[in-house]
């Protein structure tokens, strides 16, 4: 009787945080003013000034305790041999515990911020583009990619190389999202704590480039990635430090981030990345004359195009297709209906930006 009453508790607290979500999720306005302009730009910054003063991440410390000890107790309930019966109920109490306590302070710390004004109308673009705007921005971008590698290279054949400092690439990337900041007169996030994660082989494996730890508000870069898709993936991260949770709004704040720089290699790896995106959107709708645009990218910048499939596929295997449905589930949870293809809307926001700002 004393369980049953646990878990009805539990899930009333469950029942509660849908029914916030939900009208959270009707009232966009009121989370973009009391949450994420209020609470959350001053709880997070005072969370960052906390963990950030750490040279290491706190994030992936807590991450792995929290792993350990559920795998610990889900041991010891294996261990007490109680029954069939009994071991499901704990183990089912256990899950519900664990899954409600995660989203109630998931969605207090950050989370909130998946149901805030699209970051479409805050910039008073669309996200609607024909073909014919998908192919203009393509060969666009191809020319400017040609264009910035020769000005690195001065030989269209080889690719651009990076050779910076992780570090230095984590405080640039700072650099230019305060910069879009200034440009948009956005509320400047302060407090930037931006880390290499030490989890960087397991994220690898599981096919992530980095992620923001909601509880320590620690944005984390695995340093594995190669250093032209690192630029990005900085500024991505922290643009989720300041509360923008989407992540195709991710993708094209990471991009602008990383375009605002003054140095032309940033430029060139913002370039780089929007121009894979559009690429790969052209071949998922099987546009039958893509050969046409790969003709006139240069050998050069055809290889750093490639290099990071060829990075990513090293490590491609079950770990990674799991991890890869589980976070799309999660993304669909939290309000991102595409799940893990959200990340390709930033080819919606890319293009309807770039028609009122030059590329």
């Amino acid at each position: 009787m004393r369980n049953f009453i646990t878990i009805s508790v539990w899930i009333l607290i469950a029942f509660i945080q849908l029914i916030v979500l939900n009208i959270f999720k009707k009232n966009p306005e009121w989370v973009e003013y009391y949450y994420t302009n209020t609470f959350y730009f001053h709880t997070s910054q005072v969370i960052r000034f906390t963990f950030g003063k750490f040279p290491f991440s706190v994030g992936d410390i807590l991450y792995t305790f929290i792993i350990t000890y559920v795998i610990f107790k889900i041991f010891i309930l294996f261990k007490n041999k109680n029954g069939i019966k009994k071991l499901i109920f704990q183990l089912s109490q256990l899950l519900i515990k664990v899954v409600i306590v995660f989203f109630l302070i998931f969605n207090i710390l950050w989370g909130f911020n998946n149901y805030r004004i699209p970051l479409n109308q805050q910039l008073n673009i669309d996200t609607q583009y024909t073909q014919e705007e998908l192919l203009n921005i393509t060969s666009r971008l191809i020319e400017k990619a040609n264009r910035l590698q020769i000005q690195i290279n001065s030989d269209s054949t080889q690719p651009v190389k990076i050779n910076y400092p992780t570090n230095k690439i984590l405080v640039d990337a700072q650099k230019g999202v305060r910069q879009l900041n200034s440009d948009l007169n956005w509320k400047e996030f302060k407090n930037n704590s931006l880390k290499k994660s030490f989890l960087s082989l397991p994220l690898t494996y599981m096919g992530f480039s980095g992620y923001l730890n909601p509880f320590t508000n620690e944005a984390q870069v695995n340093y594995k990635i190669p250093k032209i898709g690192m630029i990005v993936t900085a500024t991505h991260e922290t643009a989720h430090q300041m509360g923008i949770a989407k992540e195709s709004e991710a993708n094209l704040i990471g991009y602008l981030g990383a375009l605002k720089q003054q140095d032309i290699l940033y430029q060139y790896a913002a370039t780089i990345y929007a121009l894979r995106f559009c690429l790969s959107t052209l071949e998922r709708n099987s546009y039958s004359n893509l050969n046409q645009f790969t003709s006139k990218i240069s050998e050069g910048v055809l290889f750093n195009l490639n290099e990071s499939q060829l990075f990513w596929s090293q490590y491609k295997g079950p770990s990674n297709t799991f991890f890869k449905m589980f976070y799309g589930n999660f993304l669909k949870a939290t309000n991102q209906k595409e799940g893990i293809y959200s990340y390709n809307r930033f080819v919606d926001l890319l293009i309807n930006y770039h028609k009122t700002v030059s590329l």
